[in-house]
């Protein structure tokens, strides 16, 4: 009994550190190119919006004269756009998301949600299955230890 509430506990734990992968997404990726464009250091552009992400927006509002609000969205995307050089379009976001896609697989992974979806479960489902054998063949060990006991006691 014991084994299968770590079992499930591993599982829980597995579901809910795949959620902040599976938040990755366009507008983050394309506002953190967008911020280290501008020298505000938003970390990696993978799409996670994370605590770099998080402390170059408040950097580029705090050098605008702004506040930020602690929630990114079209507006922040918006802001940021307008700081950007005049040359600067939608078109080179684009490329530049798109070359990082293609030089970092884990981006490309965690911006396509259904394969990675699928990959995350079928991850999850071989590592229960994985723990579950070694389960069986715990209380298998047990079993043989209660039965080598009473056979002592006989």
């Amino acid at each position: 009994m014991m084994g299968q509430i770590k079992i499930l506990s591993f599982v829980i734990l597995m579901i809910a550190s795949s959620n902040t992968y599976l938040q990755a997404n366009t507008l983050t990726a394309k506002i953190q190119i967008m911020l280290n464009e501008l020298n505000f250091n938003a970390g990696p552009e993978d799409g996670i919006y994370g605590n770099k992400t998080k402390t170059a927006l408040e950097s580029f509002y705090q050098k605008n004269k702004n506040s930020f609000d602690g929630k990114l969205s079209q507006n922040e995307f918006d802001d940021i756009l307008l700081e950007m050089p005049k040359g600067f379009t939608n078109e080179d976001l684009i490329l530049k998301a798109s070359i990082n896609r293609h030089k970092d697989s884990f981006i490309k992974n965690t911006l396509n949600l259904e394969n990675y979806n699928n990959e995350v479960n079928q991850l999850i489902q071989k590592l229960f299955n994985e723990a579950q054998g070694q389960l069986s063949m715990s209380d298998n060990s047990n079993q043989l230890e209660t039965d080598e006991s009473e056979n002592e006691r006989s």
